[in-house]
């Protein structure tokens, strides 16, 4: 066998090193947990699963699955193994992303830091059912500003800048949380899963991120587990998932943080509208 990561029985599990996701995910920042890639076009869609587990069966499912997967390489021993990402979510003035209104239901717009990088994404998520697509641009954290620019200009984050513009999004809230992440491979491909803990949110009005988010924890007894692969649920998660005998549901940290910091009520969305009236 020429690689340790070929075809392998269903009851063995290899050991996946850091050289080895260089080879299966794509080259990110730092602190970045990045998705299975796609081997060519015809691969299976990618697949998201959520669970929201409590602190005692989330730990149940990551000793179940840490026998046989490997730690992201990026994770910081000072924060437990996990790092922090940084989350600056966009709406409307009418909050029709929160609402789910038409043209509105299916993609989210956001701005995503791994610990203190310099580097930021641009992201664009699609959601059909539990199928996820996900687009998204390097930026630098010098370079925000240009989104709140009328003007076009020649950087990498003009298309999403163009559009924010053309569904009138702007920014609304922030959540910040810490992230463990696993990868393994099986017979059945690359998966990887995720918990995170501690979440954090606070209002923001620019294209900005605060050096460190002080706001409430907005939802402190939960862990949320999110299982991704490609085609069908392998089995190693199935089996992982089975000892606490919960199901996957949905979970957003935007409409948990909106909810959470009362940004949703109707006092909150007409002061909101004054404000950004006021800057255009």
């Amino acid at each position: 066998m020429d690689s340790a990561f070929e075809t392998v029985a269903s009851d063995s599990w290899p050991v996946v090193t850091a050289n080895d996701l260089g080879n299966w995910f794509p080259a990110v920042a730092d602190h970045a947990s990045p998705s299975p890639r796609p081997a060519d076009h015809a691969s299976p869609p990618s697949y998201e699963l959520k669970y929201v587990l409590n602190e005692i069966d989330a730990v149940a499912v990551e000793q179940e699955l840490s026998a046989w997967m490997t730690i992201d390489p990026h994770a910081d021993p000072t924060l437990d193994r996990s790092y922090r990402i940084s989350t600056v979510y966009a709406d409307t003035p009418r909050f029709d992303v929160f609402h789910r209104a038409t043209g509105h239901r299916r993609t989210k717009l956001r701005l995503r830091r791994y610990g203190d990088s310099s580097t930021i994404f641009l992201e664009r998520k699609t959601k059909r059912g539990r199928q996820v697509s996900k687009e998204r641009v390097q930026v630098g954290l010098k370079h925000l500003h240009r989104l709140a620019s009328a003007d076009p200009a020649d950087w990498p984050g003009e298309d999403f800048r163009q559009e924010l513009a053309r569904r009138a999004l702007l920014p609304v809230c922030a959540v910040s949380y810490l992230r463990r992440a696993y990868f393994g491979v099986t017979e059945e491909g690359r998966m990887r899963v995720t918990f995170d803990r501690g979440l954090q949110g606070q209002r923001v009005d620019d294209w900005t991120f605060a050096p460190a988010l002080e706001g409430p924890g907005i939802a402190p007894d939960i862990v949320i587990c999110e299982f991704k692969f490609r085609g069908a649920m392998p089995n190693a998660f199935k089996r992982a998932i089975a000892r606490i005998q919960v199901f996957p549901g949905g979970f957003s940290k935007y409409r948990t943080c909106m909810k959470a910091l009362g940004l949703q009520r109707r006092e909150f969305l007409l002061e909101h509208e004054a404000i950004q009236g006021l800057r255009n």
